[in-house]
């Protein structure tokens, strides 16, 4: 089910209803729905576009890239293929990644400056701090 915008245009208190007049056909379905002003769900909708940006990085911007979630797309010679990774920061400001897929001998997480010439490209999924 999509989502729907209307505008209220009546409200009974006393039986806990509301009138919304939406400007296309909807499907009803039995169940609990949310019902929030507009100001607030483009409030949502803004948190979630920020978060979840689908950008690229490549070639040097991978020393800078924000912490937050990734899929990598691993480069020819690296056997191609792709990640998905979590990004951060060690104690001495070296970004790391840790992708899902593989951990090496020493640790479950590797250093983006030992990486970057592997990777092609990566796209980011989530960023932390929102």
């Amino acid at each position: 089910m999509k989502t729907q915008i209307g505008q209220l245009v009546g409200a009974n208190l006393h039986e806990g209803t509301l009138e919304i007049e939406v400007g296309e056909d909807i499907i009803a379905k039995a169940g609990k729905y949310a019902v929030v002003p507009i100001d607030d769900y483009e409030r949502l909708v803004k948190f979630s576009l920020d978060d979840v940006s689908g950008r690229f990085y490549e070639g040097e911007e991978l020393n800078d890239i924000p912490f937050g979630l990734y899929k990598i797309y691993w480069n020819e010679e690296s056997e191609g293929g792709t990640s998905i990774a979590s990004v951060g920061n060690m104690h001495d400001g070296v970004r790391w990644i840790a992708p899902t897929n593989w951990t090496s001998k020493d640790s479950p997480i590797g250093r983006m400056d030992k990486f970057r010439d592997s990777i092609e490209k990566m796209e980011l999924l989530y960023k932390h701090g929102h």
